[in-house]
């Protein structure tokens, strides 16, 4: 019992300290925001590094991605994909980029410079890419309008029986 107290006791000294440690701040009209963790890394001047990065693998011949380019930046992959969520003219970049990673990937494929399978695994989980499934139809001349139905031999048909019963 002593211990459950002294437990319950740390959990409300923690997370008195939480509430008191996070200071609400304005932030447009009539909102307060908690700001917590470091700031972001994120201005005006990353679409320009985008396109930057895009020129450079173009240049080189090299496919694009995101991952490089978050290495590129010096950050990781899951910050530029935050930065794509919260900023519209940086997720139009990104958008570039990945619209150009696609085209590098199917041509790559088609002149052989890239490996088809891997080329196409990477169009399927990245590019929303999918096999085609084609599903042949029967045309009317094979259309089956009916089914004949056989009795078995010995078989008393229920019409007859309930004709034979008035």
């Amino acid at each position: 019992m002593e211990k459950s107290r002294k437990s319950s006791i740390l959990v409300k000294k923690a997370s008195e300290i939480v509430k008191n440690d996070s200071k609400p701040v304005k932030s447009g009209i009539n909102s307060i925001v908690n700001r917590e963790g470091r700031p972001t890394k994120y201005n005006a001047g990353r679409i320009d590094q985008v396109y930057e990065y895009i020129e450079g693998c173009e240049s080189k011949n090299a496919l694009p991605t995101i991952e490089g380019y978050a290495w590129f930046i010096g950050t990781h992959r899951d910050t530029v994909n935050e930065w794509e969520r919260k900023h519209k003219h940086f997720s139009d970049a990104t958008k570039r980029l990945k619209t150009l990673q696609s085209a590098f990937l199917q041509s790559g494929i088609v002149t052989g410079e890239v490996h088809p399978a891997g080329g196409i695994f990477l169009l399927k989980n990245n590019h929303k890419f999918k096999d085609k499934h084609e599903v042949e139809h029967v045309s009317d001349e094979d259309r089956i309008d009916g089914i004949t139905y056989l009795k078995p031999k010995g078989a008393k048909d229920a019409s007859t029986e309930s004709e034979a019963d008035d």
